[in-house]
This record gives structure tokens, sequence and C-alpha cells, in this order.
């Protein structure tokens, strides 16, 4: 099969990003604001304080930071846990939206200057006519493709690679 070259826009993927960024830092304000509201001060605080730990240890390789979020958290009773487990879990939700959407935005910009993007079904058929597969051919898989996509959404997502 032929290397399919699809040429990138030219910004450079930083400014590409920044949109998705800035919807994730909106909607993880929002989450805080409501955490606050819903929660009160001290479970937002224990939050806060897991993921500023969190961030310094991964961003950082701070080991004092690994410490301290490991004490902290062997520390936690239950019901807090359970509401700290609750926060991350919302925010990872609200940040899967954020990709959803910019995903969607990113394929726009692509369609309106008249490129494809790498994992659309465009390209993928492009790549099935360089290969030399027609048509008729094709056919014959598309049960077991309706199939998967049906029975499987959601690992089809995040496994996302065609041909």
């Amino acid at each position: 099969m032929p290397n399919v070259s699809i040429p990138p826009l030219k910004r450079n993927s930083r400014d590409n990003e920044r949109p998705l960024v800035e919807d994730i830092r909106l909607l993880g304000r929002i989450l805080g604001d409501v955490i606050r509201e819903q929660e009160g001060a001290e479970i937002y605080e224990l939050i806060e304080k897991i993921r500023k730990l969190s961030v310094a240890f991964r961003r950082d390789a701070d080991h004092d930071a690994d410490k301290a979020l490991k004490k902290l958290l062997k520390g936690l009773p239950g019901d807090h846990a359970v509401r700290v487990i609750r926060g991350f879990t919302y925010f990872s939700h609200l940040a899967n939206l954020a990709e959803d959407r910019h995903h969607i935005r990113r394929r726009a910009i692509h369609e309106r200057v008249g490129d494809t993007q790498e994992g659309s079904i465009e390209v993928a058929l492009q790549r099935l006519r360089w290969a030399g597969i027609t048509p008729k051919s094709f056919h014959k898989p598309w049960p077991t493709v309706l199939y998967r996509l049906c029975s499987q959404p959601t690992r089809l997502k995040s496994n996302a690679k065609v041909f």
C-alpha cells in the first residue's frame, strides 16, 4: 500500500491545540465551582492539592510531590476518597468531551481549506483506490465492519485506525 502524505496546515501544533487547552481549562474551572458549591471548600481544596501534587510529580519528576501524594491518598477517609474520585472522573469526562469538540473543529478547518485528515473516511477510501481495491471487491467485508461499528463503537473510537 502506498504511503499517503497529507500536508499539514501551516500553523504549528501548539496553535492548533490552544482551543482545546482553553476549553479544558474552562470546563475545569466550571467543575471546580460546582465542586465547591456541592461538596464544599474542603473537598475542593483536597482535590486541588492532589491535582497539583500529581502535576508536579508528572511534569517535573518531583519525587517529594510523589511521596506527599502517596501519603495523602493512603490517609484519605472513604467518603473523601469517593468524592475525590468522582471529581477526577467528572473532569476526565469533560476533557473527553472537549477533545471530541476539538476534533470536530479541526476536521471543519481541514475541510474548509480542502485538506483531508489522517484517519478520515476520505483518506481511507483514497488508500483503497491507490491499492487497487475496487468497489466490487470491497463490498465483501462490509457486514463485518458494520457489525464491529455497531457492537463496539467506544472500543473502535479509542483504537481508531483505518486501514
